[in-house]
């Protein structure tokens, strides 16, 4: 049709009418192409590609990649090998059946598991209070609307877009099943998506089981979720850092990698990584609702829990078809937003127990640590010596038996002190045979030692295999730049939090970087006309916005320091009590990462302003506390170490100590005491991530041609190409000349002038020739 309109205009171009259909029909196809891609994208997963850059041909490989990634063509288990799609749907139920249907342990009474912390009776009230219509529509415009269909069929778009008709029915349903703690089956009905833990997944065990639970369920269960989140930082060891408010997984991975430095030669010192078997899907119920009982939970709450994760049906998605319906008494769902809170209250039991004068771990001015957890990744430290490890093996068994979760010892490793002559007998009573010089914690490695590139090279692998992978090949310069900018920098952020890449890796990984944004391909040599530092500055400053290693670092340092002041941890108290200060001077001794804090902390002195109260946790001796100076930059005293600002606090006045001289007694006094403690960042109460990354690049010139390009409407495609236009990137004759290669020089549109982008793109002449 658009074609045929268009061959009329010919004849008639200036027919209001045939311009008004042509608008239409434009309109109309535009329409449809943005919801094809749509659909496509989702399809793809590939949700970051966006500003106007469909890359079709990528989204379609994705596609096609990840359907031959999912589909099982053939499944091994303990009863043999099955090829047939009835046979694979029949041993992958019998197996999931099974597992969801465990034992049932005996009474729950009969364990001595401690109760650890229970909640506090102000927060009580705060569980059970009605549920309002708002707070069930703000779960309901909160969740993403660009997802995969829930089993029942709907999105919460879906729910979105018709509000106004089906929302307050929705509220009158869930207020239902909050008087009554009844759900009916067909809603907490649930599908398994099979998803594989790596490649060539082939048996059972190889594919991780993700529940997909249906819109109206996952509202009530986020309502639950959300008041237990006020709760469990109350009532859970500061230990278990996993789904916990405020919680940081690379928080635990500093801490494990710290206390590895405490295994020096002859402290005769073990730390063991425990693999829980089968964690989310063998937890005994009944264990839970006891937990639940003794944190001090009210009994309605746990019977709205109970309604929502007892008599759960399951159906398997094999292939694309929904097979079987069985029912489970066993085990939580992981993708209910319930589980995750439910697991580290079941988790906390063996906290609980190991919270004991009876085991002993590791201790450093006060602060004890014998294990760290976030959900169900558990370190144990502790001493090697015989008894204290038969605890910890009792402690593990009374909470298996109770709880349904036990260790895996083939999957779990162990590594010890150097010159530990117990580390046979120590290995052969926990079980474990893996006896290893590094391990593996949530993803990254961790050593007593200094940790090389062949420790990173899971990381080089990755990096590679996505940039390399012949899905890519298919994205634009635009495609390319949100490839890097969202799927590489995810994958990057995440062991930058965690540890320190060697600059032998950073190098080559920004090498492949650069590969991959300027040619599409890493592996061929071609020619590269933009250097990465250009590449890695913000759009404002004349560059991509893509984070620099020394940028990412920054930023994450100063996250760190900012979390030192205004959200305590296990982490930071461990560090607090051994190195004091992050604005104190490192040690030769300091581990890398410390000495990074440092070197950050001395150059953002300026940037942090702090508020003395009643309250504040501030080092006495080394924080900059007294307008931008820190007591020992005027005057050490070493009797002042390991102090709190507010320990000379008293009733809001100052109470200093007799030794202090009266000039460093009047420099104090001069402070003032507020009524509120804190600190500021460059004016902002509540710094980002994304200022941090900003105060790194404040030296840079800002350039003033940025808001031309990168604007809300602006096209990603025609911006990059742009951008590359304005700072001379592209292969005109002028720069491939000066390269050494041969080209002619004369323009390809004037015959006359030199080819050079001025005169192409900002030449009178050449425009004209060009229109």
């Amino acid at each position: 049709m658009q074609s045929d309109i268009l061959i009329d205009l010919q004849t008639s171009p200036l027919s209001a009418d045939l311009n008004y259909k042509l608008k239409l029909v434009n309109a109309k196809l535009a329409y449809l192409h943005s919801s094809w891609t749509s659909c496509i994208s989702q399809r793809a997963k590939a949700y970051w590609l966006t500003k106007g850059e469909d890359d079709l041909g990528y989204l379609y490989s994705k596609i096609k990649s990840r359907n031959n990634k999912n589909i099982i063509r053939e499944i091994t288990s303990v009863s043999g090998t099955f090829s047939s799609h009835s046979s694979i749907s029949e041993s992958i139920i019998s197996h999931f059946n099974s597992l969801f249907n465990a034992p049932i342990a005996a009474v729950v009474e009969d364990y001595n598991i401690p109760v650890g912390k229970v909640i506090p009776s102000q927060l009580i009230s705060l569980l059970t209070a009605p549920f309002l219509d708002e707070d069930i529509k703000k779960i309901v415009f909160s969740r993403k609307s660009i997802v995969a269909p829930d089993p029942d069929g709907f999105t919460f778009e879906f729910y979105k877009k018709t509000w106004h008709l089906r929302g307050p029915k929705m509220c009158r349903a869930i207020k239902i099943f909050f008087t009554t703690g009844f759900l009916p089956r067909a809603t907490k009905a649930t599908a398994i998506a099979l998803i594989p833990k790596g490649l060539h997944a082939s048996h059972i065990t190889d594919y991780r089981p993700i529940s997909l639970c249906n819109v109206f369920y996952k509202v009530i269960a986020k309502l639950l979720a959300n008041r237990m989140k006020i709760v469990l930082p109350h009532i859970i060891h500061e230990n278990q850092v996993g789904f916990i408010s405020k919680g940081n997984a690379s928080d635990n991975i500093i801490l494990a990698a710290e206390l590895l430095r405490e295994f020096k030669a002859g402290s005769n010192l073990f730390c063991a990584k425990l693999d829980v078997k089968k964690a989310f899907d063998s937890l005994s119920r009944e264990f839970l609702f006891q937990r639940l009982k003794l944190k001090g939970f009210p009994d309605i709450f746990i019977n709205w829990i109970k309604g929502c994760i007892t008599d759960v049906y399951f159906s398997i998605c094999v292939n694309g078809s929904l097979e079987g319906f069985f029912n489970s008494s066993s085990g939580l769902r992981q993708g209910c937003p319930l589980s995750p809170l439910l697991f580290c209250i079941a988790m906390d039991g063996l906290s609980s127990s190991l919270h004991s004068p009876h085991f002993s771990g590791l201790s450093f001015n006060g602060v004890d640590i014998n294990h760290l957890m976030y959900a169900d990744d558990l370190l144990v430290f502790g001493k090697s010596e015989v008894v204290n490890v038969n605890f910890l093996k009792n402690a593990l068994y009374e909470f298996g038996r109770a709880s349904n979760l036990h260790i895996n010892p083939s999957k779990s490793s162990i590594l010890f002190a150097k010159d530990t002559s117990s580390a046979n007998d120590i290995a052969e009573i926990l079980g474990i045979e893996n006896l290893n010089t590094y391990l593996i914690y949530l993803g990254l490695p961790i050593s007593p030692k200094r940790l090389n590139a062949s420790h990173f090279q899971p990381l080089l692998d990755k990096v590679t295999a996505l940039l390399a992978g012949w899905k890519v090949k298919f994205l634009s310069f635009a495609g390319r730049l949100q490839f890097l900018k969202f799927s590489i920098s995810s994958t990057l952020a995440y062991w930058i939090r965690g540890s320190i890449i060697p600059k032998g890796c950073r190098s080559l990984i920004t090498k492949l970087c650069s590969k991959f944004m300027l040619h599409g391909n890493i592996e061929d040599r071609k020619l590269h006309l933009i250097a990465w530092h250009n590449i890695s500055k913000p759009k404002s400053c004349g560059g991509l916005g893509i984070l620099s290693f020394d940028a990412f670092y920054y930023a994450v340092i100063c996250s760190f320091i900012w979390r030192w002041f205004n959200n305590p941890s296990l982490a930071i108290s461990w560090l607090k009590a051994k190195y004091e200060s992050p604005f104190k001077s490192s040690s030769i001794s300091a581990s890398k990462f410390w000495k990074g804090i440092c070197d950050v902390a001395s150059k953002i002195k300026t940037d942090i302003t702090f508020s003395v109260g009643g309250n504040c946790n501030f080092s006495f001796n080394w924080d900059p506390w007294m307008d931008g100076l820190s007591l020992g930059d005027i005057a050490y005293d070493a009797r002042l170490n390991f102090k709190m600002v507010d320990g000379f606090i008293l009733n809001g006045v100052w109470a200093l100590p007799d030794f202090l001289s009266p000039q460093l007694s009047a420099v104090v006094l001069n402070v003032p005491i507020q009524e509120h403690s804190g600190i500021t960042w460059a004016g902002s109460v509540n710094p980002t991530f994304k200022s941090f990354c900003n105060l790194f690049y404040s030296t840079l010139e800002e350039v003033d041609w940025h808001r031309f390009i990168w604007h809300k409407k602006s096209s990603l495609k025609f911006a990059s190409y742009a951008w590359m236009t304005i700072t001379h990137k592209l292969k005109c004759a002028d720069v491939l000349i000066k390269r050494g290669m041969i080209v002619s020089a004369a323009c390809s549109f004037c015959a006359n002038m030199t080819e050079n982008h001025n005169h192409i793109f900002f030449s009178v002449i050449s425009l004209s020739l060009f229109f």
